[in-house]
């Protein structure tokens, strides 16, 4: 997302993202830095202090919602400009009790060799022959937390679908990276 000026720029990436998380949390987003952002000065955001939040429908299974993602300032020429945000890594995943669902990571700058965006399907993950890491388009929050919601979560708002699809076309108009995994997907 861009904007005129800094603050306004960054305003304008995270309420997109607050807004899918209200789908089911009223938790708000924590962001490592508020309305003072310096140029190619990394912040991050997070749900919930990194602590996640507990997912409605799911409580007696312990299901958690995590999220985080690494992100920066940028001066940009083109028409999204003169301020825009860029992505530089994410964690999002869900589980139920000590077990973890699925995982979409992409960590560049990396905590492994496996610098791509890819997904952990961790109850396949150790079958015989499955993969670990399993390469993806970059992935928007906004669908971990529709597959957390496909996953049994209980949306707090019930037009989320229809604001999971607005945040996402959002996004989808003013990114400058790759395709939805959705759009991967042949009819």
């Amino acid at each position: 997302m861009a904007g005129r000026k800094p603050t306004p720029a960054v305003s304008a990436f995270l309420q997109p993202i607050r807004r899918a998380l209200r789908c089911l949390t009223e938790t708000p987003l924590s962001v490592s830095a508020m309305h003072h952002y310096e140029l190619d000065k990394p912040y991050s955001w997070s749900l919930n202090d990194a602590m996640g939040v507990s997912l409605r429908g799911l409580e007696r299974r312990d299901g958690m919602l995590y999220g985080y993602m690494a992100w920066k300032l940028i001066k940009d020429p083109g028409p999204l400009g003169p301020f825009r945000v860029t992505t530089l890594g994410y964690d999002y995943s869900m589980t139920l009790g000590n077990r973890e669902l699925w995982a979409m990571h992409w960590h560049p700058e990396g905590r492994s060799n496996f610098r791509e965006p890819h997904l952990h399907l961790k109850p396949m993950a150790n079958a015989e022959g499955r993969p670990e890491h399993l390469p993806t388009p970059r992935m928007m929050f906004e669908t971990a937390v529709r597959w957390a919601i496909e996953f049994g979560a209980e949306p707090i708002m019930p037009t989320w679908d229809d604001i999971l699809s607005d945040t996402e076309q959002g996004h989808v108009r003013h990114r400058t990276w790759s395709q939805r995994i959705r759009d991967l997907i042949p009819s």
